[in-house]
């Protein structure tokens, strides 16, 4: 982890965070920047807290939709994981 931490800017506030990779947390900045800019163009929203209110959840819909297909993934892994073992028990 970087002792000194990362520079960021997200909404023209300054922050400095700490992590192990500063290109990941800049990764971390340009999408916030840019999932608040697509707010704010979709709504033109002067208040700086409903913005975030509305990215927040645009974030964590998102995260949701990403939880719910890694979990049909790993259903579906099983499932054929499953039906491999089968497989192999009936040929021995």
């Amino acid at each position: 982890m970087s002792k000194s931490g990362t520079d960021v800017s997200v909404l023209g506030n300054h922050y400095r965070i700490r992590g192990e990779d500063p290109e990941y947390i800049k990764k971390i900045e340009t999408y916030l920047n840019n999932k608040f800019d697509e707010i704010n163009s979709k709504f033109d929203i002067i208040e700086q807290n409903k913005l975030f209110v509305l990215a927040t959840f645009s974030l964590v819909d998102e995260l949701f939709k990403v939880q719910y297909e890694l979990q049909i993934m790993k259903e579906k892994l099983e499932k054929g994981n499953a039906l491999i073992e089968k497989i192999i028990t009936e040929k021995s």
